[in-house]
């Protein structure tokens, strides 16, 4: 597995997990401090990678 694919593998997971928790607000967009707390998750389950919040939020809007 390449390291886009391992990356985008566990941001999925990440954001299922915390959908299936309630993290999105009634308008379907998340809360404030969910892409920090997904970018921590994701420094946790790899943890060569250089990610923050405003990569996670323009990963997401760009899958939109």
């Amino acid at each position: 597995m390449t390291v886009d694919l391992e990356e985008q593998d566990v941001l999925l997971t990440i954001l299922e997990e915390m959908v299936a928790h309630g993290v999105k607000c009634e308008t379907d967009s998340f809360r404030v401090g969910t892409f920090v707390a997904v970018a921590s998750k994701m420094r946790e389950n790899i943890p060569s990678i250089f990610i923050e919040a405003k990569h996670i939020q323009n990963k997401v809007k760009h899958h939109k």
